[in-house]
């Protein structure tokens, strides 16, 4: 078929007709040398109806370890198949900011306990096995960065997030955690 309108129109055009499994999309590095999201591929990532693989400039996929951002819903549980599907080794990570939750010592010993058997039922129905990678903890106040330094910590190859798909304006007003990591991983997210 003949390309019509922009290249991003086209792409979304494309994976809505083959319905694809999965867009790749790379991701240069902006003008100082950092990662940064251009236009193109921020519009790709919002209006694509799959998956979206964000491969940054000079990066190969690779599938040895993945980190997978969890805060146990449906998405993210969505992403944790998809890493423990392609992956070798995951390493599911939850972020909670205790000091916003107001979470003391106790409190939190007995949130991080509720969450983890929650996660490990959800993940068990989810993944359709017995045992099911082991629940990572982080106290931060930013998610994505939280992510990020787990991704260089972990030694990542791979950081798999769930995203609820939060229109342009949404994003822009709430944030969106896929786009923050999207526009600064070091890895193919």
């Amino acid at each position: 078929a003949e390309p019509r309108g922009r290249a991003v129109e086209e792409v979304a055009r494309v994976n809505e007709r083959e319905a694809c499994d999965l867009v790749v999309i790379g991701r240069s590095s902006g003008e100082d040398g950092r990662p940064a999201w251009g236009e193109h591929g921020l519009r790709i990532l919002r209006l694509a109806d799959a998956p979206v693989l964000v491969v940054p400039e000079g990066r190969s996929v690779r599938l040895g370890r993945a980190v997978v951002g969890m805060d146990l819903s449906p998405d993210a549980l969505d992403a944790l198949a998809v890493a423990h599907r392609i992956a070798r080794d995951v390493v599911p990570l939850a972020v909670i900011d205790r000091r916003a939750e107001g979470l003391d010592d106790e409190a939190f010993a007995s949130f991080r306990a509720d969450l983890v058997e929650r996660y490990e039922e959800l993940a068990r129905a989810r993944l359709g096995v017995d045992e099911v990678p082991r629940l990572h903890l982080v106290d931060a106040a930013s998610p994505a960065d939280a992510l990020l330094a787990a991704a260089e910590e972990e030694h990542t190859d791979l950081l798999v997030i769930g995203s609820r798909g939060l229109t342009p304006v949404a994003a822009v007003l709430l944030g969106s955690t896929a786009e923050r990591l999207g526009g600064r991983c070091h890895v193919p997210l």
